[in-house]
């Protein structure tokens, strides 16, 4: 008899709760001077619902965000950070005094083909430098090696989701699939557009599906194997009660867990229905618009068009 298995729609996932920023108290303060902090056009551009927003399917950023260095995580950084040291002194008074190095950082207007808008992103040299030498933005975020992805952080890693759902860039993945005779898209499992439901569905990417669980649940069998001999042999403790080598009972349970939760031997659901999004991503648009502020002063700017009124009359 086949089984059905509807899901509710994903509204929170990891990558949603991995980009909310924590309220901190008001009494915290960085331990470092701001010596960059992005200008009203960066922060135009920064502040768009289409980049803010978080797709609860993009997938989360494999590496933690920056702790101590928190602007790092709304720039392309390249990992740099902040650097400290001390400066020598060789004049009449030799010694040492602490200080700090900060990387080179500037707000650069960055033009991504794929989505069709410009963006004014703190930058660092080196990432520019980089990013002239792949051919653009876009070539930049779609890396493939571990060290790009390492040093993509937090607004790299969106911005690489966002180009690669883009039309542009799934029409020339189609056309290069139909070149070399490849099958996918859509309904492929590998696709960035593919649901689970409809990875599940298809027989063949439920088969790859089940055979990489296997594979994972056969790795972490080894590894509980690895622990008990370590728990046995190295600090003495065993089943039942026997006396450790510091002369105490030490009693522990198995570790049953991967045997009665193996997916294999599991009666899983041979259907499965997604339910839609309630909430549509905002899309995103040429331009940022105009959004008026408060400078210090009392008078009305606007961020992205020019100066209007600096000096309240």
């Amino acid at each position: 008899m086949a089984t059905t298995l509807k899901l509710p729609a994903i509204l929170r996932s990891p990558t949603t709760l991995q980009y909310t920023i924590p309220k901190k108290p008001s009494s915290a303060r960085p331990s470092y001077p701001r010596k960059f902090y992005p200008n009203d056009e960066a922060k135009a551009t920064l502040s768009q619902p289409w980049l803010t927003t978080t797709d609860p399917l993009m997938p989360p950023y494999p590496h933690r965000a920056h702790t101590h260095f928190e602007e790092a995580n709304h720039g392309l950084y390249g990992g740099a950070t902040i650097q400290s040291g001390h400066k020598i002194s060789d004049g009449r008074n030799k010694g040492k005094t602490l200080r700090k190095w900060y990387p080179n950082v500037r707000v650069e207007k960055l033009r991504s083909v794929a989505l069709g808008v410009e963006m004014s992103i703190p930058t660092t040299a080196r990432v520019m430098r980089t990013i002239t030498k792949c051919g653009g933005l876009d070539e930049y975020l779609m890396g493939e090696k571990p060290a790009r992805i390492k040093e993509l952080g937090l607004l790299g890693w969106k911005l690489r989701w966002l180009v690669l759902k883009s039309r542009s860039v799934q029409e020339r993945w189609r056309r290069e699939r139909e070149r070399l005779g490849l099958q996918g898209g859509e309904g492929s499992m590998h696709s960035v557009e593919s649901t689970f439901a409809a990875a599940w569905n298809d027989t063949e990417s439920r088969a790859e599906i089940l055979t990489k669980m296997g594979v994972s649940w056969d790795e972490l069998r080894e590894k509980r194997a690895t622990w008990e001999r370590h728990v046995k042999e190295t600090l003495g403790w065993a089943r039942g009660g026997k006396v450790g080598k510091v002369g105490k009972s030490r009693e522990r349970k198995g570790m049953n867990t991967l045997d009665v939760h193996d997916p294999l031997t599991t009666r899983l659901p041979d259907y499965v229905e997604e339910e839609e999004p309630i909430q549509e991503l905002p899309a995103v648009q040429e331009g940022f618009g105009i959004v008026e502020v408060v400078n210090e002063k009392g008078g009305m700017q606007r961020r992205g068009a020019k100066l209007v009124n600096k000096k309240t009359r």
